[in-house]
């Protein structure tokens, strides 16, 4: 989407702790490397990680070039608008264009971006962030590092009730906040991204996790860790989740019908593919006991069929 609705930007710009988490891990990411001068900031969407960056600066005593770069009008409008007022006295150049196809005059020192989704790579960091060694300068850094997605097993016929039989979400992933919901299990990795890297954008994982007694289940509840710096780090996984952050709800990915399970193990498949300019996911979760399915939901969303995310849309 190159144009999010002002909304969409004011839910973002409200979550301060997100954005001092940043402020403090590009301070850090300064003060351990005296010889950065030069930040840019794709995806700067209306400007607040853009000023995080100038205030981690301005506390260190340090000058920045700052590129902030996106590729929506409506974000470059408030961007012109602040670089020719709250910025007008800092080194600020604000650039319309998409990252991928963006030629910088120089190279960075510090990318810094937030593409961050419900699942962490659900809104295609890993394929935008490929592009960034191009814009890096030599032992140049990305904020964030690191990106992990994590997943563990729901029981909330609530959010069944709403995907399956209100909305027809058959096999579509969707975010929501999970009401009345149990999970068995503390969520567990699943997909990991490192940048820079070469990262491989289609990935597999299977998890495990054990049955100590009956179970209805309706799905998998979807949460991510993101690494912005050495010990800086963004989470919406329960027990680590980020104090105060609200920006990011969980991902909950249904099955077509609820499984019950006595004992054993539950099984969750999941495949992230990136095939002809789009990405999705398959899911499968199954009932084992002694190395036998004995209940499975089967594969969802096949081919991306019922639902995907376009590389260039």
């Amino acid at each position: 989407m190159n144009n999010l609705e002002s909304v969409t930007y004011n839910q973002f710009e409200q979550d301060s702790p997100k954005y001092k988490l940043y402020q403090e891990a590009i301070g850090k990411a300064l003060e351990d490397n005296p010889e950065f001068t030069v930040v840019m900031v794709v995806g700067a969407g209306r400007g607040p990680i853009v000023r995080a960056a100038l205030c981690a600066a301005a506390k260190l005593n340090r000058k920045l070039k700052v590129f902030a770069l996106d590729k929506n009008k409506n974000a470059i409008a408030t961007l012109m608008n602040l670089k020719q007022t709250e910025w007008s006295q800092l080194d600020v150049s604000v650039v319309e264009k998409d990252m991928r196809e963006w030629e910088p005059p120089v190279k960075a020192h510090l990318v810094v971006s937030e593409l961050l989704g419900g699942f962490g790579d659900n809104e295609l960091e890993p394929e935008c962030l490929a592009h960034i060694n191009r814009l890096l300068t030599e032992g140049g850094l990305s904020i964030p590092c690191k990106s992990t997605s994590y997943l563990s097993p729901v029981a909330s016929q609530r959010n069944w009730v709403n995907a399956v039989k209100l909305q027809n979400k058959l096999e579509q992933p969707y975010v929501c906040k999970l009401h009345n919901a149990y999970m068995p299990h503390s969520p567990s990795p699943v997909f990991s991204f490192e940048y820079p890297s070469e990262n491989s954008f289609s990935k597999f994982c299977s998890l495990r996790f054990s049955l100590s007694g009956p179970l209805t289940l309706h799905g998998f509840g979807g949460y991510f860790e993101s690494q912005l710096y050495k010990d800086v780090k963004l989470s919406t996984v329960p027990s680590t989740h980020s104090t105060d952050m609200c920006s990011w709800f969980p991902m909950y990915f249904p099955i077509k019908e609820p499984l019950f399970g006595t004992q054993g193990e539950v099984e969750v498949n999941v495949w992230r593919c990136n095939q002809q300019g789009k990405v999705w996911y398959e899911w499968e979760m199954s009932i084992v006991e002694e190395e036998l399915k004995v209940a499975t939901s089967g594969v969802h969303n096949i081919n991306g069929l019922q639902h995907w995310i376009g590389l260039y849309t």
